[in-house]
C-alpha cells in the first residue's frame, strides 16, 4: 500500500493537494496513473503529469473548463466489481455513446486494460483517444475512436 496524491498545479509552479488516499494498493495506482483524466465532486480534472518519490505518488491535474460530468450513476456496477466503461469519443461534443461495460474482477485487470492502444469491441476495432477515472460513479472510462479501416 502506498499514498497517492492528485495536486493541482499550475503555471507559476504553484501547488496543492486537491485530493489523497493514504492506503491505496499499487495495482489501482497504476491504473489511475494511466487515466488521462480524473472526475470527482462533479469536477473533470485533467492529467498533466506524474511523481513518484519514496512511496509518494503524485498525479498533477488542472480543471477541464470544456468537459462536466454528465452520466451520472454507472450503468453496471455492484460493490464486489471494478467497471470498465467503453464510450465512443466524437470531436465538438460532450455526448459520448456508450459502446460496451466491463464488470471486471479485480484492478489488475483494470491496470492491463488501460495500458492498451487498441481493442476491440462488437467486432470492431478502436483506438484509444484517452482514458478516465471517474470516482464520482465508481467507474474507470475508456473512450476511442474507430481505427482506420473499420
Amino acid at each position: 500500500m502506498a499514498r497517492l496524491e492528485y495536486r493541482l498545479w499550475d503555471q507559476s509552479g504553484e501547488e496543492s493537494i486537491l485530493y489523497y488516499y493514504s492506503y491505496m494498493k499499487y495495482t489501482e495506482i497504476a491504473a489511475r496513473m494511466a487515466c488521462d483524466y480524473f472526475v470527482k465532486e462533479g469536477r473533470v480534472y485533467e492529467k498533466d503529469s506524474t511523481f513518484w518519490e519514496n512511496g509518494l505518488y503524485i498525479i498533477y491535474v488542472h480543471p477541464e473548463v470544456d468537459e462536466q460530468n454528465q452520466y451520472g450513476e454507472p450503468v453496471y456496477s455492484t460493490k464486489r466489481e471494478v467497471v470498465l466503461e467503453i464510450r465512443e469519443f466524437k470531436e465538438c461534443t460532450n455526448q459520448y455513446p456508450l459502446i460496451q461495460v466491463y464488470p471486471l474482477n479485480n484492478m489488475d485487470e483494470m491496470a492491463a486494460f488501460l495500458q492498451g492502444d487498441r481493442y476491440y469491441v462488437g467486432g470492431i476495432q478502436w483506438e484509444k483517444t484517452s482514458a478516465e477515472t471517474d470516482e464520482d460513479r465508481g467507474a474507470f472510462v475508456l473512450y476511442g475512436i474507430r481505427a482506420k479501416g473499420e
